[in-house]
């Protein structure tokens, strides 16, 4: 028999939350408002290909990528505490990197406060986000 009913998505917390409890899962979770991709989650070893020197491989990695359509965004960025922490890879441009450790609290926290520090998010914000699954 078909089943008629789709299944819910998972929201962010929910995938964030299996990826803490399954460290082996490569993956990235794209945040995506406007038609622009504001914020990009992955595991740190998947930076490795950038070459950064990770030391914790099942860590999560949030970057942030600026250009002129987020000019005021980046000017935010560059004001907040959340600057003073990121790492900048300069053949990338605009784009920076905060490394998390592999805890569900934490990655939620530091997630909170670049969508509201940085992106300017509040209650009525409507995003979406796109999860893909890395071999």
């Amino acid at each position: 028999m078909r089943n008629f009913f789709k299944k819910k998505s998972k929201s962010i917390e929910e995938y964030l939350n299996i990826l803490v409890q399954k460290p082996k899962i490569n993956f990235q979770i794209d945040i995506i408002r406007n038609d622009l991709v504001e914020i990009q989650i992955t595991r740190q070893r998947l930076l490795k290909k950038f070459g950064f020197n990770i030391l914790n491989l099942d860590g999560f990695s949030i970057s942030l990528s600026f250009d002129k359509k987020n000019e005021i965004d980046y000017q935010r960025f560059l004001k907040s505490n959340i600057f003073d922490n990121a790492i900048h890879f300069e053949k990338l441009g605009k784009t920076y990197f905060l490394l998390c450790k592999n805890n569900l609290e934490d990655i939620l926290n530091l997630l909170n406060e670049i969508q509201v520090s940085v992106y300017d998010y509040n209650q009525g914000t409507i995003y979406g986000f796109k999860y893909i699954k890395h071999k």
